[in-house]
């Protein structure tokens, strides 16, 4: 009974001692590393992304008869700008970033009046197909606010992909 108290004691000392070392240790190890930064950064567009279509296309009418009053074109009310507000960042693709490649690429995307995104495609590339693909598939879960708009309002976002310097 006694050998089983003094071994328990010691084993428990001991893990003691060992939490104590290591959390000594990693404390030390991150005090007198350098400030880490990350490699790659995803730059999401600060301003509302530029819109790019308006209304569906309106049926041709036939002849009209000609008349003295000429009625002024309405003007459309313009929608609303897109505002994101979930917006996960892309992933930046290990293969660019090994290679050292950088880009933008403007997507064009379909957005829904309650905020979901319809569609995404590449509006214009950014060379890269790794950055392409990783810019598509994260607006596809962007969600964006709801607003008064038409049922399929596309506008152009511009997702830049770019290496930074380490300290």
């Amino acid at each position: 009974m006694l050998a089983l108290r003094t071994s328990t004691s010691l084993s428990a000392l001991g893990l003691v001692f060992g939490i104590a070392g290591t959390s000594w240790l990693t404390a030390l190890t991150y005090e007198r590393a350098p400030a880490a930064r990350p490699l790659a950064e995803v730059v999401m567009p600060s301003t509302a992304p530029k819109r790019v279509e308006a209304t569906p296309p309106r049926p041709v009418a036939a002849a009209r008869p000609k008349s003295d009053v000429v009625s002024a074109p309405r003007a459309e009310p313009r929608p609303e700008p897109l505002h994101p507000v979930y917006m996960p960042s892309p992933r930046y693709p290990i293969s660019a970033l090994r290679a050292h490649r950088e880009g933008q690429v403007v997507l064009s995307v379909t957005v829904t009046p309650e905020g979901d995104v319809m569609s995404v495609s590449v509006g214009r590339s950014s060379g890269d197909f790794d950055l392409d693909r990783a810019a598509e598939e994260a607006v596809r879960r962007w969600r964006f606010a709801a607003a008064d708009r038409p049922a399929r309002y596309t506008a152009d976002l511009p997702v830049r992909f770019e290496l930074t310097a380490p300290m």
